[in-house]
């Protein structure tokens, strides 16, 4: 079966979740699957849990570990150690120089073994595609313009005349400052005794929410991708629909060329290469 694991950039799927690492715990380096790993497990030594425990990075991982050979880890073994979770959700702004396919975000639980499945990704397709949202940026410039001295001539009466002068202005602008002050202080006051004071549920609700990152990434057309075995992709209804049909398998092959089928709910060991 031809996957379409590539995005719009031509990235493929260790590559975007290499991007996507890096910009939420800085280390984007993916290492390839080894002979005796199997699939790719959630990196427990991430100082953001949050990065690990979204199924965006988990269906990507998977068809990581699928383009290698590999298998995929079921989601329930994904968020083991994962105190909350995020579906169809890259809890993230998404960093520069990626996008994430659409079939990133199918909602996993729903999935047969809640295993990332490559036939339902592929009816899915790519696009649209989560891309990073410009920023706009904008600039404060501060200006200090010289100031202007002039040294004192040899008139004498001139300079004590001067001097008076500054001492008085001293005076003057050390009264007005004080008096803005005092000013400010029972304004800010005023305004302090204003706010009523915060509720308890308010306060907790404001707690929960510094633990939670804070540009979560959804799927544009805010689709929900989820298996329904009764219905395909475009909402026409299928009774059973053909993707999913469950196939009567002979356990006892009288040739080794015999053609083999199985359910794509269940998994059986390594899948076929898949080509990306």
């Amino acid at each position: 079966m031809r996957f379409q694991s590539q995005n719009s950039l031509g990235q493929d799927p260790c590559n975007i979740t290499g991007d996507l690492y890096a910009a939420c715990n800085g280390n984007g380096t993916i290492t390839p699957l080894t002979s005796t790993q199997g699939y790719y497990a959630p990196d427990l030594g991430t100082p953001t849990p949050a990065c690990n425990c979204n199924s965006v990075i988990y269906s990507l991982f998977a068809a990581c570990g699928l383009c290698q050979g590999g298998q995929a880890a079921t989601w329930t073994r994904w968020i083991t150690d994962c105190n909350f979770t995020y579906l169809s959700q890259y809890p993230y702004n998404v960093p520069p120089g990626t996008a994430i396919p659409r079939w990133a975000f199918i909602n996993v639980t729903t999935l047969p073994n809640e295993t990332f499945n490559v036939a339902l990704a592929e009816s899915v397709g790519q696009s649209p595609e989560a891309t990073p949202v410009p920023l706009s940026t904008a600039t404060t410039t501060f200006s200090s313009k010289p100031t202007n001295t002039s040294s004192g001539g040899s008139n004498n009466g001139g300079t004590g005349n001067q001097s008076t002068a500054g001492i008085v202005g001293g005076i003057v602008g050390g009264v007005v400052l004080l008096i803005a002050v005092v000013i400010g202080v029972i304004v800010g006051w005023r305004r302090q005794a204003r706010v009523p004071p915060k509720s308890p549920q308010a306060e907790e609700t404001s707690e929960h929410n510094e633990i939670q990152p804070p540009s979560p990434t959804f799927l544009p057309d805010s689709a929900n991708l989820s298996y329904d075995p009764y219905n395909s992709p475009d909402g026409r209804t299928n009774s059973p629909p053909p993707m999913y049909e469950i196939l009567d398998t002979v356990v006892n092959k009288s040739s080794p060329n015999e053609d083999h089928r199985q359910s794509l709910g269940q998994y059986t060991g390594l899948p076929e290469p898949i080509e990306v």
